[in-house]
């Protein structure tokens, strides 16, 4: 079995590491564990747990969702939680809206149902995890902090293929290996 997911790799810059790098100063004392610079992604689909053989059907179907499809840029803008403000499980960054990047992950999507990988129900919200929160020790300190950096737009993300990775759980966080990359254009 392998843990699969697909998703668009993001090289950060210099302004999303010293951005990134405020947040983590800012939020020390609380229990967050941050993603690690080189991990930094935008998941389209998570598989799970999904048996080898599977990757026969899989590789065609991404190979297929980008069709047509050429390389083009996204922006990243602005940071986030997810959860509520006095319950937040996630940090994330944001995506500027962007008509390629739905058209890509609408085409993705359908290929891989009609592999016989059907969604998961969710709406597509395109975004980068920063930080899984564990817990926080002052609330009102740490929504100060979220409001704070609202940085606008923080750099422009080519976006060229789509990459299958296979995530290796390990103590010490997550080991992604690609498994495919599929080349837009």
């Amino acid at each position: 079995m392998m843990r699969l997911f697909t998703a668009i790799k993001v090289q950060p810059g210099i302004r999303f590491l010293e951005l990134l790098s405020k947040l983590q100063q800012s939020l020390h004392y609380d229990r967050i564990k941050w993603v690690e610079t080189g991990n930094i992604h935008i998941t389209l689909r998570f598989f799970g747990e999904t048996p080898e053989i599977e990757l026969k059907k899989i590789i065609p179907a991404l190979e297929r969702s980008v069709t047509g499809h050429k390389p083009f840029e996204i922006t990243l803008k602005d940071i986030g939680i997810f959860g509520s403000s006095y319950n937040p499980r996630v940090i994330w960054c944001g995506i500027e809206h962007s008509l390629p990047l739905q058209a890509l992950a609408k085409s993705h999507f359908l290929e891989l149902e009609k592999a016989a990988f059907p969604g998961d129900r969710q709406n597509f919200v395109p975004h980068l995890t920063l930080g899984r929160i564990k817990s926080i020790g002052n609330k009102n300190h740490f929504q100060d902090v979220i409001r704070s950096h609202q940085p606008g737009v923080i750099q422009q993300v080519p976006v060229k293929e789509i990459i299958l990775f296979e995530s290796i759980l390990r103590r010490e966080g997550p080991e992604y290996r690609v498994v495919e990359r599929v080349e837009m254009g």
